[in-house]
C-alpha cells in the first residue's frame, strides 16, 4: 500500500544561459531559447512560468535545446507538494565545452 498524497504533482524549471560574450538568454515554457537584456523581459519570457515537468517515481528530466555555447548556465526549481509546501533549487555551473 502506498500514500497516494505524497509526492508532487509536477516541477517548474527556468534555465537561464550567459555566453561568454555576456548575451543572456532563457528557456521559455514552448522549450525555446529567448535572448532578453532587462529584468522584466526575463520574468515576462520565461521566470514567471517556467518549464512545466511531470516527475515520475520522484525524478524528473529536462532535455535541452540546442544552442548551449561556452559560458555559464543556471537552473532554478521549483515546486509544491499536495500539502502546499513550496521547496526551491538552485544550481549553476561553468560550460566549458561547446
Amino acid at each position: 500500500m502506498s500514500d497516494k498524497g505524497s509526492g508532487v504533482p509536477y516541477v517548474y524549471v527556468t534555465v537561464i544561459r550567459i555566453t561568454n560574450g555576456g548575451t543572456a538568454y532563457c528557456l521559455t515554457p514552448a522549450k525555446k531559447w529567448k535572448k532578453w537584456t532587462t529584468s522584466d523581459q526575463y520574468l515576462k519570457y520565461c521566470a514567471l512560468d517556467g518549464v512545466k515537468l511531470k516527475p515520475s517515481k520522484g525524478k524528473w528530466s529536462l532535455k535541452l535545446p540546442a544552442g548551449l555555447t561556452k559560458g555559464y548556465i543556471g537552473v532554478d526549481a521549483w515546486t509544491w507538494d499536495w500539502a502546499d509546501n513550496y521547496t526551491p533549487k538552485y544550481r549553476e555551473a561553468a560550460l566549458t565545452k561547446s
